[in-house]
Protein backbone atom coordinates (compact mmCIF):
# COMPACT_ATOMS: atom_id res chain seq x y z
CA UNK A 1 0.00 0.00 0.00
CA UNK A 2 1.33 3.75 -0.88
CA UNK A 3 2.71 5.63 1.68
CA UNK A 4 0.48 9.07 1.49
CA UNK A 5 1.53 12.86 1.90
CA UNK A 6 -0.57 15.69 2.69
CA UNK A 7 0.28 18.78 1.08
CA UNK A 8 -0.59 22.03 2.63
CA UNK A 9 -1.99 24.53 0.02
CA UNK A 10 -2.83 24.09 -4.11
CA UNK A 11 -0.66 26.95 -5.41
CA UNK A 12 2.78 27.46 -7.65
CA UNK A 13 4.76 26.65 -4.42
CA UNK A 14 3.54 23.11 -4.22
CA UNK A 15 4.35 22.04 -7.81
CA UNK A 16 7.60 20.86 -6.86
CA UNK A 17 6.87 18.90 -3.69
CA UNK A 18 4.07 17.35 -5.38
CA UNK A 19 6.50 16.11 -8.57
CA UNK A 20 9.40 14.72 -5.94
CA UNK A 21 6.64 13.12 -4.00
CA UNK A 22 5.28 11.17 -7.28
CA UNK A 23 9.27 10.11 -7.79
CA UNK A 24 8.86 8.20 -4.08
CA UNK A 25 5.30 6.44 -5.53
CA UNK A 26 3.60 8.83 -2.48
CA UNK A 27 -0.69 8.82 -2.91
CA UNK A 28 -0.28 12.70 -3.09
CA UNK A 29 -3.25 14.40 -1.38
CA UNK A 30 -3.41 18.26 -1.50
CA UNK A 31 -5.84 21.06 0.31
CA UNK A 32 -6.22 24.40 -0.25
CA UNK A 33 -8.63 27.03 -1.48
CA UNK A 34 -7.66 26.00 -4.90
CA UNK A 35 -5.60 23.89 -6.83
CA UNK A 36 -3.92 25.48 -10.06
CA UNK A 37 -3.43 23.71 -13.18
CA UNK A 38 0.44 22.77 -12.79
CA UNK A 39 -0.10 20.26 -9.71
CA UNK A 40 -3.41 19.05 -11.08
CA UNK A 41 -1.07 16.04 -13.11
CA UNK A 42 0.85 14.90 -10.19
CA UNK A 43 -2.46 15.25 -7.03
CA UNK A 44 -4.42 12.14 -6.88
CA UNK A 45 -6.95 13.53 -4.69
CA UNK A 46 -7.84 17.45 -3.61
CA UNK A 47 -10.47 18.83 -1.02
CA UNK A 48 -11.06 22.49 -0.82
CA UNK A 49 -10.31 23.27 3.23
CA UNK A 50 -8.93 26.47 4.87
CA UNK A 51 -5.70 24.89 6.00
CA UNK A 52 -5.57 27.27 9.08
CA UNK A 53 -8.71 25.80 10.14
CA UNK A 54 -6.90 23.20 12.51
CA UNK A 55 -10.19 21.32 13.32
CA UNK A 56 -10.74 20.53 9.77
CA UNK A 57 -7.15 19.89 8.81
CA UNK A 58 -6.96 17.57 11.82
CA UNK A 59 -9.88 15.61 10.75
CA UNK A 60 -9.06 15.06 6.91
CA UNK A 61 -5.73 13.51 7.77
CA UNK A 62 -7.76 11.30 10.17
CA UNK A 63 -10.18 10.10 7.93
CA UNK A 64 -7.76 9.47 5.19
CA UNK A 65 -4.81 7.59 7.26
CA UNK A 66 -2.42 10.45 6.41
CA UNK A 67 1.01 9.42 7.12
CA UNK A 68 2.49 12.72 7.15
CA UNK A 69 2.03 16.41 6.39
CA UNK A 70 4.27 19.17 4.34
CA UNK A 71 4.09 22.20 2.90
CA UNK A 72 6.81 24.07 0.43
CA UNK A 73 7.18 28.07 1.01
CA UNK A 74 3.66 28.46 3.39
CA UNK A 75 4.82 30.17 6.33
CA UNK A 76 1.16 30.13 7.96
CA UNK A 77 1.11 26.08 7.54
CA UNK A 78 3.96 25.46 10.00
CA UNK A 79 2.42 25.54 12.92
CA UNK A 80 -0.87 23.66 12.02
CA UNK A 81 1.47 20.79 10.83
CA UNK A 82 3.17 20.67 13.52
CA UNK A 83 0.58 20.91 15.89
CA UNK A 84 -1.55 17.55 14.26
CA UNK A 85 1.64 16.12 13.92
CA UNK A 86 2.52 16.01 17.87
CA UNK A 87 -1.34 15.16 18.26
CA UNK A 88 -1.39 12.60 15.46
CA UNK A 89 2.32 10.90 16.68
CA UNK A 90 3.30 11.78 12.87
CA UNK A 91 6.64 12.45 12.08
CA UNK A 92 7.46 16.25 11.22
CA UNK A 93 10.57 18.72 11.60
CA UNK A 94 9.90 21.12 14.20
CA UNK A 95 8.31 21.11 18.08
CA UNK A 96 5.71 23.31 18.88
CA UNK A 97 8.74 24.88 21.29
CA UNK A 98 10.78 25.54 18.20
CA UNK A 99 7.80 27.14 16.26
CA UNK A 100 7.18 29.09 18.68
CA UNK A 101 10.35 30.93 18.72
CA UNK A 102 10.60 31.56 15.73
CA UNK A 103 6.92 32.67 14.83
CA UNK A 104 8.07 36.20 15.86
CA UNK A 105 11.07 38.21 14.18
CA UNK A 106 11.20 40.17 17.70
CA UNK A 107 11.21 37.12 19.81
CA UNK A 108 13.51 35.72 17.62
CA UNK A 109 16.04 38.10 17.29
CA UNK A 110 15.74 38.63 21.26
CA UNK A 111 16.38 34.56 21.52
CA UNK A 112 19.48 35.08 19.49
CA UNK A 113 20.87 37.68 21.71
CA UNK A 114 24.63 38.55 21.04
CA UNK A 115 24.91 36.01 18.30
CA UNK A 116 27.45 37.40 15.69
CA UNK A 117 25.82 38.62 12.93
CA UNK A 118 22.12 39.54 14.96
CA UNK A 119 20.99 42.65 14.01
CA UNK A 120 19.51 45.25 17.02
CA UNK A 121 15.88 45.72 16.74
CA UNK A 122 12.62 47.00 18.49
CA UNK A 123 9.13 46.31 18.52
CA UNK A 124 6.18 48.40 18.23
CA UNK A 125 1.94 48.45 18.08
CA UNK A 126 1.93 52.01 18.12
CA UNK A 127 3.95 54.87 15.86
CA UNK A 128 4.80 56.39 19.33
CA UNK A 129 6.58 53.57 20.59
CA UNK A 130 9.63 53.91 17.78
CA UNK A 131 9.88 57.56 19.07
CA UNK A 132 13.53 56.75 20.91
CA UNK A 133 14.60 54.72 17.71
CA UNK A 134 17.83 56.35 16.56
CA UNK A 135 19.67 53.78 14.44
CA UNK A 136 19.07 54.63 10.57
CA UNK A 137 19.09 53.60 8.47
CA UNK A 138 16.49 51.07 9.31
CA UNK A 139 14.22 48.50 8.29
CA UNK A 140 10.52 48.22 9.54
CA UNK A 141 8.16 45.37 8.90
CA UNK A 142 5.87 42.99 10.04
CA UNK A 143 6.91 40.36 12.75
CA UNK A 144 4.99 37.55 11.58
CA UNK A 145 5.32 38.86 7.76
CA UNK A 146 6.56 36.82 5.10
CA UNK A 147 7.90 37.16 2.02
CA UNK A 148 8.66 41.20 1.33
CA UNK A 149 4.99 42.30 2.38
CA UNK A 150 4.83 45.84 4.43
CA UNK A 151 8.87 45.64 4.25
CA UNK A 152 9.71 49.66 3.94
CA UNK A 153 13.60 51.11 4.67
CA UNK A 154 13.41 53.77 6.44
CA UNK A 155 15.90 57.03 6.78
CA UNK A 156 14.44 58.55 10.01
CA UNK A 157 11.46 59.04 12.07
CA UNK A 158 9.34 60.75 9.26
CA UNK A 159 9.89 58.18 6.67
CA UNK A 160 8.35 55.58 10.05
CA UNK A 161 5.35 58.49 9.85
CA UNK A 162 4.88 57.63 6.66
CA UNK A 163 4.45 53.99 6.10
CA UNK A 164 3.86 53.13 9.44
CA UNK A 165 0.49 52.54 8.85
CA UNK A 166 0.92 50.66 5.82
CA UNK A 167 3.39 47.97 6.96
CA UNK A 168 1.33 47.37 9.77
CA UNK A 169 -1.74 46.10 7.62
CA UNK A 170 0.77 42.68 7.17
CA UNK A 171 0.70 41.77 10.51
CA UNK A 172 -1.89 39.63 11.94
CA UNK A 173 -0.71 40.60 15.51
CA UNK A 174 -0.86 44.15 14.59
CA UNK A 175 3.16 44.46 15.79
CA UNK A 176 5.67 45.87 13.71
CA UNK A 177 9.87 45.22 13.94
CA UNK A 178 12.57 47.92 12.95
CA UNK A 179 15.81 46.50 13.07
CA UNK A 180 19.13 48.27 11.62
CA UNK A 181 20.16 47.90 8.60
CA UNK A 182 22.28 46.23 7.29
CA UNK A 183 24.64 47.27 4.21
CA UNK A 184 26.75 45.18 1.51
CA UNK A 185 25.84 42.70 -0.88
CA UNK A 186 22.56 39.80 0.26
CA UNK A 187 23.39 35.90 -0.20
CA UNK A 188 20.84 33.43 0.70
CA UNK A 189 22.01 30.23 2.24
CA UNK A 190 19.84 26.92 2.43
CA UNK A 191 21.04 24.81 4.53
CA UNK A 192 19.73 21.00 5.99
CA UNK A 193 20.45 19.41 9.24
CA UNK A 194 19.99 15.56 10.21
CA UNK A 195 20.37 14.90 13.93
CA UNK A 196 21.41 18.04 15.13
CA UNK A 197 24.69 17.91 12.61
CA UNK A 198 24.82 20.81 9.96
CA UNK A 199 24.99 18.08 6.78
CA UNK A 200 25.06 20.80 4.00
CA UNK A 201 24.76 24.35 3.31
CA UNK A 202 24.54 26.12 -0.06
CA UNK A 203 25.57 29.87 -0.52
CA UNK A 204 24.33 31.58 -3.44
CA UNK A 205 23.87 35.38 -4.46
CA UNK A 206 20.95 37.08 -3.96
CA UNK A 207 19.93 39.64 -6.45
CA UNK A 208 17.03 42.21 -5.98
CA UNK A 209 15.77 44.92 -8.09
CA UNK A 210 17.69 48.41 -6.67
CA UNK A 211 14.69 50.36 -7.34
CA UNK A 212 12.04 49.03 -5.37
CA UNK A 213 11.75 48.67 -1.67
CA UNK A 214 11.53 45.96 0.18
CA UNK A 215 14.30 43.59 -1.40
CA UNK A 216 11.71 41.88 -4.58
CA UNK A 217 14.12 39.37 -5.80
CA UNK A 218 15.55 38.97 -9.21
CA UNK A 219 18.49 36.65 -9.64
CA UNK A 220 20.41 34.31 -7.70
CA UNK A 221 23.75 32.57 -8.60
CA UNK A 222 25.37 29.46 -7.52
CA UNK A 223 28.57 30.28 -6.90
CA UNK A 224 28.40 33.17 -5.24
CA UNK A 225 30.59 35.98 -6.49
CA UNK A 226 32.92 37.14 -3.19
CA UNK A 227 32.72 34.96 -0.53
CA UNK A 228 36.23 34.03 0.92
CA UNK A 229 37.07 31.22 2.74
CA UNK A 230 37.35 33.40 5.89
CA UNK A 231 33.63 34.65 4.94
CA UNK A 232 32.70 31.19 4.55
CA UNK A 233 33.58 29.72 7.89
CA UNK A 234 31.20 32.70 9.67
CA UNK A 235 28.25 31.77 7.10
CA UNK A 236 28.60 28.43 8.10
CA UNK A 237 28.83 29.08 12.03
CA UNK A 238 25.97 31.53 11.56
CA UNK A 239 23.86 28.38 10.41
CA UNK A 240 24.70 25.97 12.86
CA UNK A 241 24.45 28.59 16.37
CA UNK A 242 20.56 29.16 14.57
CA UNK A 243 19.60 26.12 13.91
CA UNK A 244 20.67 24.63 17.59
CA UNK A 245 19.19 28.21 19.01
CA UNK A 246 16.01 27.51 17.55
CA UNK A 247 15.73 24.00 17.88
CA UNK A 248 15.90 23.13 14.49
CA UNK A 249 18.02 19.78 14.82
CA UNK A 250 16.73 18.44 11.32
CA UNK A 251 15.49 19.39 7.72
CA UNK A 252 15.74 22.37 5.68
CA UNK A 253 16.12 25.99 6.83
CA UNK A 254 16.69 29.14 4.22
CA UNK A 255 18.70 32.23 5.35
CA UNK A 256 18.90 35.86 4.11
CA UNK A 257 22.19 37.17 5.09
CA UNK A 258 24.15 40.44 3.59
CA UNK A 259 27.97 40.50 3.38
CA UNK A 260 29.42 43.57 4.65
CA UNK A 261 33.24 44.01 4.13
CA UNK A 262 34.07 40.63 6.60
CA UNK A 263 30.67 40.83 8.42
CA UNK A 264 28.23 38.58 8.00
CA UNK A 265 24.87 39.81 9.43
CA UNK A 266 21.43 37.80 9.78
CA UNK A 267 18.62 39.41 7.68
CA UNK A 268 16.01 36.65 7.66
CA UNK A 269 15.61 33.13 8.39
CA UNK A 270 12.97 30.30 7.97
CA UNK A 271 12.12 26.85 8.45
CA UNK A 272 10.60 26.09 5.08
CA UNK A 273 11.74 26.09 1.44
CA UNK A 274 11.90 29.48 -0.44
CA UNK A 275 9.44 30.75 -3.20
CA UNK A 276 11.79 30.83 -5.41
CA UNK A 277 12.43 26.95 -6.23
CA UNK A 278 16.35 27.44 -4.89
CA UNK A 279 16.31 23.70 -4.02
CA UNK A 280 16.52 22.98 -7.84
CA UNK A 281 18.73 25.48 -8.59
CA UNK A 282 20.64 23.34 -6.01
CA UNK A 283 20.18 20.03 -7.74
CA UNK A 284 21.32 21.01 -10.78
CA UNK A 285 24.54 22.76 -9.44
CA UNK A 286 25.50 20.13 -7.01
CA UNK A 287 23.38 16.80 -7.72
CA UNK A 288 22.44 17.59 -3.80
CA UNK A 289 18.20 17.06 -3.66
CA UNK A 290 16.60 19.33 -0.17
CA UNK A 291 13.26 17.70 -1.27
CA UNK A 292 13.98 14.16 -1.68
CA UNK A 293 16.15 14.43 1.49
CA UNK A 294 12.79 15.88 3.37
CA UNK A 295 11.18 13.12 2.07
CA UNK A 296 13.42 10.72 3.23
CA UNK A 297 13.10 11.86 6.59
CA UNK A 298 9.39 12.35 6.69
CA UNK A 299 9.32 8.45 5.56
CA UNK A 300 11.49 7.40 8.24
CA UNK A 301 14.50 6.78 6.33
CA UNK A 302 18.48 8.46 6.99
CA UNK A 303 18.35 11.17 4.09
CA UNK A 304 21.00 10.63 1.49
CA UNK A 305 23.60 13.06 2.43
CA UNK A 306 26.28 13.91 -0.55
CA UNK A 307 29.36 16.50 -0.43
CA UNK A 308 28.91 20.60 -0.89
CA UNK A 309 30.32 20.11 -3.91
CA UNK A 310 29.34 22.82 -6.79
CA UNK A 311 29.90 21.61 -10.28
CA UNK A 312 31.62 23.60 -13.29
CA UNK A 313 30.02 26.83 -14.26
CA UNK A 314 27.74 29.32 -12.76
CA UNK A 315 24.44 28.17 -12.09
CA UNK A 316 21.52 31.08 -12.35
CA UNK A 317 17.90 31.40 -11.32
CA UNK A 318 16.12 34.71 -13.35
CA UNK A 319 12.66 35.46 -12.80
CA UNK A 320 10.32 36.63 -15.64
CA UNK A 321 8.83 39.84 -13.80
CA UNK A 322 6.06 42.32 -14.84
CA UNK A 323 3.96 45.27 -13.11
CA UNK A 324 0.96 43.74 -11.51
CA UNK A 325 -2.34 43.61 -13.20
CA UNK A 326 -0.71 43.35 -16.80
CA UNK A 327 -2.19 40.65 -19.06
CA UNK A 328 0.62 38.30 -19.69
CA UNK A 329 1.92 37.87 -23.26
CA UNK A 330 4.49 35.23 -23.08
CA UNK A 331 5.86 36.07 -26.32
CA UNK A 332 7.38 39.27 -25.60
CA UNK A 333 9.78 38.09 -23.12
CA UNK A 334 13.04 36.70 -24.88
CA UNK A 335 14.30 34.06 -23.44
CA UNK A 336 17.14 31.63 -23.65
CA UNK A 337 17.10 28.57 -25.82
CA UNK A 338 19.55 26.71 -23.93
CA UNK A 339 17.45 26.89 -20.35
CA UNK A 340 17.88 24.20 -17.81
CA UNK A 341 14.40 24.89 -16.74
CA UNK A 342 11.39 27.02 -17.40
CA UNK A 343 8.30 27.34 -16.05
CA UNK A 344 5.41 29.89 -16.37
CA UNK A 345 2.89 30.84 -13.29
CA UNK A 346 0.40 32.25 -15.80
CA UNK A 347 -0.89 31.52 -19.05
CA UNK A 348 -1.32 33.79 -21.72
CA UNK A 349 -4.35 36.29 -21.31
CA UNK A 350 -3.85 35.68 -17.46
CA UNK A 351 -4.28 39.43 -15.30
CA UNK A 352 -0.77 39.15 -12.97
CA UNK A 353 -2.22 39.35 -9.36
CA UNK A 354 -0.46 42.41 -7.44
CA UNK A 355 1.86 40.84 -4.38
CA UNK A 356 4.48 43.06 -4.18
CA UNK A 357 2.59 46.21 -5.42
CA UNK A 358 6.18 46.95 -7.75
CA UNK A 359 6.85 43.98 -9.51
CA UNK A 360 5.61 40.54 -9.92
CA UNK A 361 7.01 37.37 -11.00
CA UNK A 362 5.50 36.02 -14.00
CA UNK A 363 7.44 33.00 -13.91
CA UNK A 364 11.30 31.69 -14.07
CA UNK A 365 14.10 29.79 -16.14
CA UNK A 366 17.44 28.45 -14.77
CA UNK A 367 20.61 28.69 -16.96
CA UNK A 368 24.30 27.38 -16.55
CA UNK A 369 26.75 29.84 -17.84
CA UNK A 370 30.42 28.83 -18.34
CA UNK A 371 33.01 30.95 -15.65
CA UNK A 372 34.43 34.13 -17.79
CA UNK A 373 38.39 33.80 -18.67
CA UNK A 374 40.27 35.84 -16.41
CA UNK A 375 42.98 36.24 -18.64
Amino acid sequence: MKRKILILGGGQSQVDLAIEAKKKDLEVYVIGGNLVDDIKQHTDHFEKIDIRDKDKVKSYVINNNIDFIFTMGLETALPIITEISEELNLPNFFSSQSLEKFNDKYKWRRELGDIEGNLKSQSAKKLEDLETWDIYPAFLKPVDGSGQRGVYRVENFDDVKKVFDKSIKFSKSGTLIIEEYAGGYEISVNSFMVDNELVNYIISDRISYTEYPGGIIKEHIIKPHIVSDELDEKIRKLVLAVNKKMGFENGHIYFQMKIDGDKVNLIEFTPRYDGCHMWKLINYATDINFVQMSLDFLLGNKPEIKENIIKDGVFITKFISDKPHIIVDRSKYELPSDYLALHWYYKDGDEVKSVTGYMEKIGYYMIREDIPSKE
